[in-house]
């Protein structure tokens, strides 16, 4: 059975593409039926870029099992670069026994 997620994101998430690129998990559009609700906020930064903050805050089965991760774009980033960061980081998250509270920006996604 595949861990459902419910992926609250109001800020340039491309669903479509994280759905079709990250198919381990079924995401599901209520919460109340998740087993991990995956919070992203952003903010912009001072050199125009954005931060991303993932929090992962497990339900259920999964309650007490959350964790945070971090995510830099910068302003020259492209659209798809934006997303290719984002679903890296949101594979990370995933992971069962993930310890990375920040990812480096040379690891590619799965």
């Amino acid at each position: 059975m595949l861990v459902r997620v419910f992926l609250d994101c109001q800020y340039e998430c491309d669903t479509d593409y994280i759905v079709q690129n990250i198919t381990f998990v079924d995401y599901v559009r209520d919460r109340s039926v998740s087993d991990l609700h995956v919070l992203v906020t952003t903010q912009g930064t001072g050199g125009g870029g954005t931060s991303w903050v993932l929090s992962f805050i497990g339900l259920g089965y999964f309650q007490g099992q959350n964790r945070t991760l971090t995510l830099h774009t910068s302003a020259n980033d492209t659209s798809d670069d934006r997303r290719k960061a984002f679903a890296r980081v949101l594979r990370v998250g995933h992971t069962p026994d993930s310890k990375c509270r920040r990812i480096a920006p040379s690891h590619r996604a799965m």
